[in-house]
């Protein structure tokens, strides 16, 4: 998300004021990017981090909020939510996850954690893949979570295929803020 949505703008603005100073780029998982600046293998991190790690690392690292996002739900335009002006977090539990993450066998995973109040997910795909994880939701009618802000980056080569739908209250789209963070 961080490099689709703020990486071109920035390497721009970069390469105009520091023409003759070499940027380099390690796309990593969140964890990874965290660990490489606590061990001072990078200068800078840009992480996208819920609010319990934006509390876990404030301690540890100078954190900037670079931009605040919530989550919708991503599905095939022939799914039967796919019409839904707004879904209910209840409403989902009949159709099967696709997560996209580092790990894909995790014993836990703090999306199921939000959702625990609401009931039980059933059927889960967890991926690390972008291909699978597209796949998933455009042919085999998985739905998931996915970032609205990196929704709005990548919408138009996918909107013929995926729709986006936002939780129907504050409290549920409350549960899945999270934020882009600048460390130091």
């Amino acid at each position: 998300m961080a490099s689709a949505i703020l990486f071109p703008q920035f390497s721009s603005a970069y390469n105009h004021r520091h023409p003759y100073v070499a940027l380099s780029l390690k796309e990593l998982p969140p964890t990874q990017a965290v660990s490489a600046v606590l061990e001072n293998h990078s200068a800078i991190g840009l992480v996208h981090l819920t609010p319990i790690d934006l509390q876990n690392l404030h301690d540890q690292l100078d954190v900037r909020i670079l931009l605040e996002d919530t989550a919708i739900v991503l599905t095939n335009k022939n799914h039967p939510l796919a019409k839904s002006k707004s879904v209910s977090i209840r409403s989902l539990f009949d159709y099967p996850f696709v997560i996209y993450g580092e790990q894909t066998n995790p014993p836990s995973h703090w999306i199921f954690d939000l959702m625990a109040p609401y009931g039980q997910v059933k059927r889960c795909m967890f991926t690390n893949s972008t291909a699978l994880f597209l796949e998933n939701i455009t042919t085999n009618g998985y739905i998931s979570f996915f970032s609205q802000k990196h929704w709005q980056a990548i919408k138009s080569d996918f909107e013929d295929e995926l729709v986006a739908i936002p939780l129907r209250s504050k409290q549920e789209r409350q549960l899945f803020i999270s934020y882009l963070a600048l460390l130091t």
